[in-house]
Parts: structure tokens; sequence; C-alpha cells
């Protein structure tokens, strides 16, 4: 009886990995972004506009694709957009005073563990825009 059902169960795990059955492997993949980011004029009167462009990079396409970028003036946010499919993003903003402005990705995550995504955050250098 002990040995007809240690057969059972060999065939069964036998026919198992044979035909492919196997649980799928998890994994987890961390990818690193960075930021760019450009002005149209850096030297500006009091109340003219400016657009800030730039793109979100990375490797991996998940991670440049339709994510918000937001524009900070100093540390207050000021916009928030979506990239385009390549990762490009453009804001236009009336200048008030002269001031810092950067761009934060603050990231993305998803999946459930142990099958976990990560787009690590990341931060442009700042542009100072002089208003005269």
């Amino acid at each position: 009886m002990k040995s007809m059902l240690a057969r059972t169960i060999a065939v069964t795990l036998a026919l198992v990995f044979m035909l492919g059955a196997v649980p799928a492997q998890a994994h987890t993949r961390i990818e690193p972004t960075s930021l760019t980011l450009s002005a149209n004029h850096t030297r500006v009167d009091r109340g003219d506009r400016v657009t800030f462009s730039g793109s979100l990079k990375s490797d991996w396409k998940r991670c440049k694709a339709y994510k918000s970028v937001t524009l900070f003036r100093g540390k207050r946010p000021v916009a928030t957009r979506k990239t385009t499919r390549a990762g490009l993003y453009a804001f236009t903003v009336q200048v008030p005073k002269t001031a810092t402005w950067k761009v934060k990705f603050k990231g993305k995550r998803w999946g459930v563990h142990p099958h976990v995504h990560r787009c690590l955050r990341s931060t442009s250098r700042g542009i100072t825009v002089r208003v005269r």
C-alpha cells in the first residue's frame, strides 16, 4: 500500500515537471531614473512666461512613459504633468520673482511581494531664473 502511494506521488511529480506546470519564479526589478531640465529663458521681466522642458530617463520604458513629474519653485510645488510615451514633459509658468526651479519624480512601485517592480525617484538639477 505504501509503495503504491509512493509510486503515485512520484509519477504525478514527474508529469508536473515534464509538462511545465512549475510555479513562476518571483523576481524584483529596481530601475534608476534621471531627470533633465532646461528653460527657454533665464533672464526675464516680472510676469513673463518661461517654458521649462526636459525628459525623464530610464533604461526601462515603463519607468519613463506616462509618469507624473512635478515642477518646484524653491521647495513649493507649482504644477504636475504626465510625461509622454518617450518620457518628455513641458511646463509653461508665469515667473513672479527670482527663484531656483527644479523637477522631481517621486518614483513608482507596483506588484505584490515577492514579484515587485520599482522605478526609483529622481530630481533634476536646479535652474535659476532671474527676474529684472
